[in-house]
């Protein structure tokens, strides 16, 4: 219904969350990936290119 699986569906939400966190924020990258709910760093990034567009360091800076 939403055109995406489950797995992408939290993940977005998860992404959704960190996002001003990202851009706002000067928690550590690793913090905000955690307290997000994701475990693994390369899920994350993967993710973040997905959803976000750039990795979660270009989304801080900025640039995406």
């Amino acid at each position: 219904c939403h055109g995406m699986n489950v797995s992408q569906y939290v993940n977005r939400a998860r992404l959704l969350a960190a996002e001003p966190r990202l851009r706002h924020g000067s928690e550590p990258i690793g913090v905000v990936m955690e307290s997000c709910g994701f475990r693994s760093k390369s899920n994350f990034n993967r993710e973040c290119h997905r959803v976000l567009g750039g990795s979660p360091s270009a989304v801080r800076a900025g640039t995406v």
